[in-house]
């Protein structure tokens, strides 16, 4: 009976596990029917969109920009995925561009693309990065644009948005990370021992050699020299512990038999 309970106990708490990574990896994910578009605040707020098309398939990802109040095109960001993957920024590049650094590599079968709008003195910066890495940063111009009508499609706010591909799903970008964390594909998690970050990092600095630090720093200042009795641990609780449960274990088996 008692290893019947054990059973199903295990069970349970394996339930529950496997539904938390569920959750977790679906948090925030919204379907999307491409067949129409949807409302939102581009200029605000990052979006993250889903792909798994492989590199080399010739497919395309497509996000095409709106404003819906004015019913005016504001943009198009084509990700081709050929070998080499390139991009089109319509409006703005008549020929597709190659990457100018290498695209990560997939993770669990997928890449999460994150698209990023901004102004500067009134010239629009595009920024797109790939499973949290960096793969374009530009700010749109006459001497980055070779369609030089480029203005009149990317002026407009951007507020409504449709999105072709092999997609079906996209989400609002998390929030930047905190000092003492750096974002992953699963969200924000802590820096280790020996390393730091500051806010809005991707990863994690190393401490100068010889130095150290708790894990969830946030500066270099955080990294002291290191002591060798600071890197001992003491073993002799764990020993005891192991001990007292072998004990027990042996005594209950004697009371059983």
């Amino acid at each position: 009976m008692l290893h019947t309970a054990c059973n199903i106990v295990l069970g349970f708490l394996l339930m529950q596990l496997f539904l938390e990574t569920v959750n977790a990896d679906t948090k925030g994910w919204i379907e999307h029917n491409p067949d129409s578009g949807f409302l939102y605040d581009l200029e605000n707020f990052p979006i993250q969109v889903k792909t798994k098309i492989k590199l080399g398939s010739g497919d395309a990802l497509d996000l095409y920009f709106e404003n819906y109040e004015l019913d005016e095109e504001a943009g198009d960001i084509y990700i081709y995925f050929s070998s080499p993957p390139t991009y089109e920024l319509y409006g703005c590049t008549s020929d597709r561009t190659k990457f100018e650094t290498e695209l990560p590599a997939e993770k669990d079968g997928v890449r999460i693309w994150t698209f990023t709008l901004s102004r500067e003195d009134g010239k629009r910066r595009v920024v797109i990065q790939c499973n949290n890495e960096e793969v374009l940063n530009v700010v749109l111009s006459n001497a980055t644009c070779t369609d030089k009508t480029w203005r009149d499609y990317w002026k407009w706010e951007v507020t409504k948005l449709n999105i072709e591909g092999d997609t079906g799903v996209y989400r609002r970008a998390p929030p930047p990370c905190s000092a003492g964390n750096y974002m992953t594909v699963a969200g924000c998690q802590q820096c280790g021992e020996d390393t730091y970050s500051g806010d809005g990092a991707h990863s994690c600095e190393s401490c100068p050699d010889g130095k150290s630090s708790a894990a969830g720093s946030s500066s270099e200042a955080d990294c002291k020299e290191a002591h060798v009795e600071d890197k001992k641990h003491d073993y002799s609780g764990a020993l005891v512990n192991s001990l007292s449960g072998i004990i027990t274990a042996c005594l209950l088996t004697l009371l059983i038999c």
